[in-house]
């Protein structure tokens, strides 16, 4: 039985809507592509149109010809906008082209501009730069704050619920795999009008303000209410009045504060500008920028370029590795409150967290990072930065007993997060697994005094029956702890067994 149905939208032909309440780790479907175009790069277009199409397109084009009938029709069923600004220009510029052309090659120009259209909108690009369609991700909308997500797994497309959905609610994705979700409206309208060649319309972009903007308030700290970036003049800078003393902001605050966003923005990107190639990025020497550098909001989306700055400083000089955890925890902390769902982002950067935390290479305790090498300092501790992630490694110190109950508390959230995102069976849940089971060893971990029932042993995750969430499973043997998942039950045998009583 499916979880979705399939219902007609006044403008966008058909859209996929819940049949029932769908709850986080639900997977919607696993498809194989409906249609691959593949990409010749040997093949080119003709001579007459290769000023106005790509050669990719045209390939796909010629291919869209070869099709069956069925399958063309169903493609010709899924949502593309053939009167966007890009088909416009399109069409213009076919108009130019001599009509001897088009009975040469026996084009036709609005087929051409639909297929095109058809590929922009729905397809998703491969790791080989091949074109795939998808039976049930053409109909799946965008939205800056999805409720499924999308992972390549196999060959195949997994679709996998990541938030609470009530039945009849829509089921919408983001298009660009959460790349853009924690970036302001500036940036991701034009990214998906380039990518996508559509202007997103979905409630998050359609707010009055943009959430991923706040302010303190003008009359802090007397106040602590937000001042937001408002959406009601896109080209112009205003502030929302205050959510909490409602006061609105003259024309002379509002402009300091937009001055101070520049500066922020300009110094946060200059390390880029001084070394463009990312393996680089730790010998460029940031002290100057770090002291000069303001703080701004802690959700405000600028944070987490601050928090990173912050990083790549500190771990050029001596410092606490505790410092350096309390960089990630405040970098963690604004990506949860712009997105507050399961994201890939989110996910990754708490591991590292929890490496830093729960690891025997980092702990609390003075340490200096050389980059992308090693030194050997006094006292038999040696100093390591790993790999494009910047990972510092601190050897010969042991984690204490509050950084691992932290740490385990982290790759809990972590397990959970990636589970939503990827489902239990993905090799990258069971690599955040095995840590969290090291850290539960090194804690001497107890589940009999620690968790209830209906609480999973291994990720720490509780059964919201008040929404309707099936009950877990408890142990064959004992019946005295419970797990979320049979992936989970497994993972924790080799602890449980030694408190399981037949």
């Amino acid at each position: 039985m499916t979880c979705f149905v399939l219902t007609t939208h006044p403008t966008r032909n058909t859209v996929v809507v819940a049949a029932s309440n769908l709850f986080p780790k639900t997977c919607v479907a696993i498809e194989t592509p409906l249609v691959v175009f593949r990409c010749d790069p040997t093949e080119r277009q003709p001579a007459a149109f290769s000023p106005f199409c790509h050669a990719s397109t045209w390939n796909c084009y010629l291919q869209y010809l070869l099709l069956p009938p069925n399958i063309q029709d169903q493609l010709l069923d899924f949502y593309c906008d053939i009167h966007s600004p890009k088909a416009e220009i399109q069409r213009y510029l076919f108009s130019q082209v001599p009509p001897s052309a088009h009975l040469e090659h026996e084009f036709d120009s609005e087929l051409f501009i639909r297929v095109s259209m058809l590929i922009e909108f729905n397809a998703f690009a491969n790791h080989d730069g091949d074109f795939a369609l998808y039976s049930l991700m053409g109909k799946l909308s965008h939205s800056c704050r999805p409720n499924c997500h999308w992972w390549p797994e196999a060959g195949k497309m997994r679709v996998q619920v990541i938030d609470y959905i009530t039945a009849g609610e829509e089921l919408t994705i983001d298009y660009e795999a959460s790349r853009s979700q924690t970036q302001p409206i500036q940036f991701r309208r034009p990214y998906l009008l380039r990518s996508k060649g559509f202007t997103c319309m979905c409630p998050r972009c359609s707010a009055t303000f943009d959430d991923t903007r706040p302010f303190y308030c003008i009359k802090a700290p007397k106040c602590s209410g937000i001042h937001y970036k408002s959406n009601h003049h896109p080209t112009n800078f205003l502030l929302t009045s205050c959510n909490k003393c409602h006061y609105e902001p003259t024309e002379k605050e509002t402009i300091s504060i937009q001055d101070e966003e520049r500066l922020l923005l300009v110094q946060t990107t200059q390390r880029k500008k001084v070394d463009p190639n990312p393996h680089h990025q730790l010998n460029v020497n940031l002290t100057n920028v770090t002291k000069e550098l303001k703080q701004p909001h802690p959700h405000h989306y600028l944070a987490q370029d601050y928090w990173s700055v912050k990083l790549l400083d500190a771990q050029k000089h001596v410092c606490e590795v505790s410092q350096l955890t309390l960089f990630l925890k405040s970098k963690v902390e604004c990506l949860q409150s712009i997105v507050p769902y399961a994201c890939e982002e989110t996910a990754r950067e708490l591991e590292d967290l929890g490496d830093s935390l729960g690891d025997d290479d980092a702990s609390t305790g003075f340490c200096a990072v050389t980059p992308f090498g090693s030194k050997t300092f006094p006292g038999n501790l040696k100093l390591t930065v790993m790999g494009e992630r910047r990972k510092f490694q601190v050897h010969g110190r042991i984690p204490t007993m509050k950084d691992l109950k932290e740490a385990q508390k982290v790759y809990r959230e972590t397990l959970v997060m990636f589970g939503v995102l990827r489902g239990d069976t993905s090799p990258v849940v069971g690599n955040v697994s095995n840590k969290l089971l090291e850290v539960q060893k090194k804690l001497n971990w107890n589940e009999d005094v620690v968790l209830p029932l209906q609480v999973c042993c291994l990720c720490g995750h509780i059964c919201d029956s008040k929404r309707g969430e099936a009950p877990m499973k408890n142990c064959g043997k004992c019946r005295k702890v419970s797990y979320c998942c049979v992936e989970h039950q497994r993972a924790q045998w080799k602890i449980h067994k030694k408190h399981c009583i037949p």
